[in-house]
C-alpha cells in the first residue's frame, strides 16, 4: 500500500477551498483545484471535469474540462 496514493489531504483540501466562498468563474475554480494538486508531487496528471445548473435563465447546463499532464505539472511545480 505504499504506492497507493492517499486521497484523505487532497479531499480535505478540497473541502477547505469549498469553504472560502463562491468563485465568479469555474474557470478560476479549476485553477484553484489545480494549484491544490500540484502541490502534491505523487500526482502527475489530472483531468477536471465542472458542471454548473443553470447555465442560463434558470435552464440548461455549462461544463467545462481541464487536463494537465507531466508537463504542465513541471511548470506548476516551477511557479510553486
Amino acid at each position: 500500500m505504499e504506492h497507493v496514493f492517499n486521497y484523505d489531504s487532497l479531499i480535505a483540501s478540497l473541502k477547505a477551498l469549498a469553504q472560502t466562498g463562491h468563485r465568479e468563474t469555474q474557470e478560476w475554480l479549476m485553477a484553484q483545484i489545480a494549484q491544490l494538486c500540484a502541490q502534491r508531487p505523487a500526482i502527475q496528471i489530472i483531468e477536471i471535469y465542472l458542471r454548473k445548473f443553470p447555465a442560463h435563465q434558470g435552464t440548461g447546463t455549462l461544463g467545462m474540462r481541464l487536463a494537465l499532464d507531466k508537463a504542465d505539472f513541471s511548470r506548476l511545480h516551477a511557479e510553486l
